[in-house]
């Protein structure tokens, strides 16, 4: 549990920095352009429902963290209740460089917004990490089911007040 937490904590804190603190710069911008083209060409090996070759195209770090097989199996069912891929584009995307004292090295943090053949949209996000040769290697992938709008939201609050009200108007207590 404990190190389920710290991984989260920490894709956490990748996060923060991802959307945060990064450098608006020429070179981020290749380095951005170049971290979604392998995003985008690393999902086309899941798309193709090639698991194990993603597994394998992945981080050393994300594959260390958790075996083909069970990878495999987890990706296999999430992303088939999703069923096959519509359209994705670009929602957000940066690189930023972690502190040498801590994790180091340069990242990439890039959110996708996919609509799927069945008509479900989902988030999948992707970080990476540039290996030492150059390439980004995926080392955390999440697939998300979008909240619900604001209109759903307001609705079902909407809703809520509603009820509220009937309560007090008609069914609290009535003291003599």
């Amino acid at each position: 549990m404990k190190s389920f937490l710290v991984k989260y904590l920490a894709f956490a804190c990748l996060l923060l920095g991802a959307l945060v603190a990064r450098e608006a710069s020429a070179a981020d911008g290749d380095g951005e352009k170049a971290a979604v083209r392998a995003s985008e060409q690393w999902l086309a090996v899941l798309d193709a429902g090639n698991y194990a070759e993603g597994w394998m195209g992945a981080a050393e770090s994300l594959r260390t963290e958790i075996g083909q097989k069970q990878w495999t199996r987890q990706v296999r069912r999430r992303r088939e209740a999703f069923g096959a891929v519509q359209s994705r584009t670009v929602a957000i995307a940066g690189v930023w460089y972690g502190d040498p004292d801590s994790f180091g090295g340069e990242y990439s943090f890039v959110r996708f917004k996919t609509a799927f053949v069945a008509g479900k949209t989902a988030a999948e996000t992707i970080t990476a990490a540039r290996e030492r040769d150059g390439q980004w290697k995926v080392t955390n992938y999440l697939l998300t089911a979008p909240w619900p709008g604001r209109r759903r939201i307001l609705k079902a609050l909407l809703l809520v007040l509603v009820i509220i009200w009937v309560w007090y108007r008609e069914l609290k207590p009535q003291y003599i």
